[in-house]
């Protein structure tokens, strides 16, 4: 995933947390937000899609964190031409995430990206 993709700023991702939509699986957690012109605290430029991947300190230590999230990035490499245009997603990965194998964390991403409405 490039870095154009990347969610940027404090004020951005606290607007995204207070107004998205949350649907969550057992590994993963997502929160989607289409692209609100009016709000100021999103940018004025429509992105194609911006996502931003959250961990918390309470997953482990960090080459386990960086490792998890370099797993999701890469998932969300060959997903990204699929995702509709014009959304700001997060992805958490809950603690329950650790033990669950890579094809199982595609295959619930794709299934929490298809229940929010962002791919076919």
């Amino acid at each position: 995933m490039h870095r154009r993709y990347s969610i940027k700023g404090k004020k951005v991702f606290q607007t995204i947390y207070k107004l998205g939509k949350r649907k969550q699986g057992q590994a993963l957690r997502i929160i989607t937000l289409p692209d609100l012109k009016e709000n100021s605290a999103i940018t004025k430029i429509s992105p194609k899609v911006k996502i931003a991947i959250t961990i918390s300190k309470k997953y482990g230590k960090a080459w386990q964190r960086n490792k998890a999230k370099r797993r999701i990035r890469s998932i969300l490499t060959k997903l990204i031409s699929e995702i509709k245009d014009g959304f700001y997603i997060i992805i958490s990965l809950k603690n329950q995430g650790r033990e669950t194998s890579f094809l199982s964390l595609e295959k619930e991403l794709k299934f929490l990206l298809k229940k929010s409405d962002l791919i076919n």
